[in-house]
């Protein structure tokens, strides 16, 4: 696990992803996916519907947007430094 902002977010081994489990600040889990080029993936997730976050930098690590595909479901995108 990977603590971060008082959450523990478990790390697929493959370096693809991450999950952070529901929690009190998190009303369901949460899919963290790693992508090469953040901003062209933010792009893409518009072009095709459904609606980027803004991205935020995570000091030491790289930065992270939060985002809903075309039917609502959430999930995070991340980009390592």
């Amino acid at each position: 696990t990977m603590p971060f902002e008082g959450q523990d977010y478990h790390l697929i081994t493959n370096g693809l992803g991450a999950i952070a489990p529901k929690s009190a600040d998190l009303p369901a889990s949460r899919a963290y996916f790693n992508v090469d080029d953040l901003d062209a993936t933010l792009a893409k997730i518009d072009e095709l519907g459904g609606k980027s976050g803004e991205p935020k930098p995570i000091p030491g690590f790289g930065r992270i947007a939060h985002c809903e595909d075309d039917q609502g479901t959430t999930f995070s995108l991340f980009q390592q430094s």
